[in-house]
């Protein structure tokens, strides 16, 4: 069970491949070639320990079939559909004192980390650092994260604009007015960094290449 989860991280980042150095990587573009395969969380599916105590799940035996899960106050079972007479995930909550009152529940990865959040991965559930994941940001330059918090910024108040340029959007219904100007006060702040020198404006991504294609067409023979 374990080993087909951590061989997503394998697959990603390369080290399945036969006769491959075991190494320290000391080119750049070989590094960054890397941490580019590497698998980014914002894209997996997960479950969050505080969103299952929020709904109840921990204060008596509960089913979530959708979910494919089954848990009591101890221990979280997770079984899909797909597994056919598999045994299911177990999963061991545990439980922290808070200093006002109260406890918190974590969950036990198969690392033997404590997390708030397991990923599902290859069918399994696993923390980031099993999966060998990264978050989006750290895939990006600074200017680029900074366009990143910015966007995201408009996008909580429902906006699509191009950070800098387009107005910033107004405030959305039912909203509080200091949440308000505390999100403006620091997009602002933001897009006035991106001004500074030149005007941050992220580059499309090229597509993909067809090696495939380019392998047939040299192999075929050339018309005399």
């Amino acid at each position: 069970m374990e080993w087909s989860f951590f061989l997503i991280r394998h697959q990603a980042v390369g080290l399945s491949q036969p006769n491959r150095p075991r190494g320290l990587i000391l080119s750049w573009h070989n590094w960054t070639h890397r941490m580019s395969r590497r698998i980014i969380i914002e894209s997996l599916a997960h479950f969050d320990v505080n969103e299952l105590n929020r709904l109840g799940a921990f204060a008596r035996p509960m089913a979530y079939p959708f979910m494919a899960l089954r848990t009591s106050r101890y221990l979280i079972e997770y079984h899909p559909g797909t597994w056919g007479d598999r045994l299911p995930q177990r999963i061991r909550v545990q439980w922290t004192y808070c200093h006002f009152n109260g406890y918190r529940p974590w969950m036990t990865c198969l690392c033997g980390r404590r997390v708030g959040k397991l990923y599902i991965g290859n069918g399994f559930l696993g923390c980031r650092q099993c999966g060998g994941m990264q978050y989006e940001s750290q895939r990006r330059g600074r200017r680029s994260r900074l366009h990143l918090r910015a966007t995201r910024i408009r996008q909580r108040l429902g906006d699509d604009g191009r950070p800098g340029i387009d107005p910033f959007p107004p405030r959305p219904w039912r909203m509080h007015r200091r949440t308000y100007a505390c999100l403006k006060a620091k997009a602002e702040m933001i897009e006035r960094k991106l001004i500074e020198g030149r005007l941050f404006r992220p580059r499309p991504r090229r597509p993909p290449r067809d090696y495939a294609f380019r392998a047939e067409y040299q192999a075929s023979p050339v018309p005399r």
